[in-house]
């Protein structure tokens, strides 16, 4: 089932208008028009409070929101702000773009949920759950245009879950973001040479599905991670803590550091690892 094909940046201030129609309590801060956060301004002018000079810690004035019972989006943030919150993890939803460390920094916060959107449609969705989670979470607003392609039944998007997008027993492909889409060309690769991937789309990194992890391994014995991200403190990172510490399982990771994702290095990846777990 493809999702809607469109830009999640682009789709950000339609989406953030709808919402405020239906969340009286969201209040939007930036420090100017990123991500076209000043579009809806005209129409919700007193829920748009842009914030100057530069410098100014925009998450900690987010924050203050937080005590009226408001719920703040905050645009444009710079990444030391964000410390204030592993003193006080107000219920703040951060919203940002940079692939290649963003999971690293926001894991390391007490209390944040770090969730990667694999095309607009999750961002939307993902943007709505984290309006009625509590304590502070971080979504990454992507920039791709690829839908992701689900097989029936939809899978529903819900914060901490994971979603499978391919049954199979050969290995598990975890992906998140717009690897995602890639990975499921590679998956379905794969499947034209005899070999079935267990493909898990892990949207919530922190908190991570345990239980779906842990389950695919134990059915496939090894793991492939797809991601844009740092090799360090990604999503590859989030997936080996959780596996070692509940089911030891052969990995590899797929990362930023090996230069672009693509399908071909996904297939070629996971066919050395499934003959090198059958020859085991």
């Amino acid at each position: 089932m493809l999702a809607t094909q469109e830009k999640v940046g682009s789709s950000l201030p339609e989406t953030l208008l709808a919402l405020m129609e239906r969340h009286p309590d969201l209040v939007v801060t930036s420090f100017g028009p990123e991500h076209g956060a000043e579009a809806f301004a005209g129409l919700f002018p007193s829920r748009h409070h842009k914030v100057s000079p530069p410098r100014a810690n925009l998450v900690e004035f987010a924050a203050g929101f937080t005590t009226r019972g408001l719920r703040p989006v905050v645009i444009g943030f710079s990444w030391d702000q964000t410390e204030i919150l592993c003193a006080k993890p107000a219920p703040v939803i951060l919203l940002g773009s940079d692939s290649f460390r963003d999971i690293a920094m926001m894991r390391a916060i007490p209390d944040m949920t770090v969730v990667i959107p694999g095309d607009a449609c999750e961002f939307r969705c993902a943007l709505e759950e984290a309006l009625v989670h509590s304590g502070p979470v971080y979504i990454r607003v992507w920039t791709g245009s690829q839908p992701l392609r689900f097989q029936e039944p939809f899978p529903e998007f819900k914060i901490g879950k994971s979603r499978k997008l391919r049954d199979g027993v050969h290995l598990t492909i975890a992906a998140c973001g717009a690897a995602t889409a890639i990975a499921t060309e590679a998956a379905d690769r794969l499947a034209g040479d005899g070999l079935s991937a267990d493909l898990l789309e892990i949207p919530t990194i922190k908190p991570i599905d345990a239980d779906a992890l842990i389950g695919s391994a134990r059915k496939t014995g090894s793991v492939l991670t797809v991601e844009e991200h740092s090799i360090s403190g990604g999503l590859g990172s989030a997936v080996a803590e959780t596996l070692c510490r509940f089911f030891p399982t052969s990995m590899q990771m797929i990362a930023a550091e090996h230069g672009p994702v693509s399908e071909e290095k996904i297939a070629r990846t996971a066919r050395l690892m499934a003959m090198s777990f059958e020859s085991a």
